[in-house]
């Protein structure tokens, strides 16, 4: 994997993660280019700054946590997978979300994130806690 420094993760559930191309680009730091687009100096430098750290080393945690192998999903009563029930906010974040896409790379991302069970907008509270820890570890 030393050699790699092109890759392309479009279309894989990692991507809807928070900080996700960060992520990468600390991991593997020879990347020339991520997703078809050219790995910048300032994301590199972007990278080190929040995951080089002992902080960062919490989060980067939680972001490689993306299921446990042979972990069966939660069954309910009817002994079958049960989806979470949208709520009336949920319904209207996407509704908002479908009527603001300006792309179709957007439509695309939008339609990966419902089939995966996601609601636009809380796709991006993954890590909000850690920043904010972050900002009070550094404040003090």
């Amino acid at each position: 994997m030393r050699n790699l420094t092109h890759l392309s993760l479009l279309k894989n559930p990692v991507t809807l993660r928070n900080r996700y191309r960060l992520y990468v680009i600390h991991k593997m730091p020879q990347l020339k280019v991520l997703d078809f687009q050219r790995v910048k100096q300032k994301e590199k430098d972007e990278a080190i700054a929040i995951f080089g750290g002992d902080t960062g080393k919490d989060l980067a945690k939680d972001l490689g946590k993306t299921f446990v192998p042979g972990q069966v999903p939660a069954k309910g009563k009817s002994g079958v997978v049960e989806k979470p029930k949208q709520t009336l906010a949920d319904i209207a974040a996407i509704k908002k979300a479908i009527a603001e896409a300006s792309s179709l790379d957007e439509m695309k991302r939008l339609e990966l994130l419902l089939r995966q069970g996601g609601i636009p907008g809380k796709e991006k509270r993954i890590g909000v806690e850690e920043e904010e820890d972050m900002d009070v570890n550094n404040s003090a």
